[in-house]
């Protein structure tokens, strides 16, 4: 399920595409917390280096362990820059998914004292799909397309880019 948030005159609407009805939100808390100030905590030590990927793959997944940061505010993971959509899990269980900028979330019901797993899967543009589609034989395809782009055309950007970092938010 989609849905479009649009922020007007200070106040937060949504709306759903599969019945186009518009209704407004109270104030939201997590969205106002982006434009306050924070510390901000880069992750790193991801398990493959940030940046595009090459080749078929239409899914890219990064691990990252972090510490829970000492606080009594909100814990909010801002991915960056990422090609084309992301799923955020910690802990294993699933946050949310992000399809658009910008690619934030917050995870402070998900962070445990101590270690904490954060996985990102970046899912690939429909375009990458093709390409890599288009080298396989017939009976190996699970995608096709009218005039879609040929094999060994020019891949879209993919991947998680960043920099990501948690940002405290008291």
């Amino acid at each position: 399920e989609s849905r479009f948030i649009e922020v007007r005159d200070g106040e937060v609407g949504m709306m759903n595409p599969a019945n186009c009805s518009d209704y407004l939100l109270p104030s939201c808390e997590v969205m106002r917390s982006w434009s306050e100030p924070g510390e901000m905590i880069p992750v790193t030590g991801w398990s493959r280096p940030l940046g595009a990927w090459t080749g078929g793959m239409t899914e890219g997944r990064y691990v990252a362990t972090v510490r829970r940061p000492k606080t009594t505010g909100r814990i909010l993971l801002d991915l960056g820059k990422v090609c084309s959509w992301a799923t955020v899990r910690v802990n294993g269980k699933t946050v949310e998914m992000l399809w658009c900028r910008p690619y934030r979330c917050d995870v402070t019901d998900y962070l445990k004292d101590g270690d904490n797993e954060i996985v990102v899967e970046v899912t690939s543009t429909l375009h990458n799909k093709l390409v890599h589609e288009a080298s396989l034989t017939e009976a190996e395809r699970t995608t096709w397309a009218l005039g879609g782009p040929k094999a060994g055309a020019p891949l879209a950007d993919a991947g998680l880019y960043g920099p990501v970092t948690l940002k405290v938010v008291k």
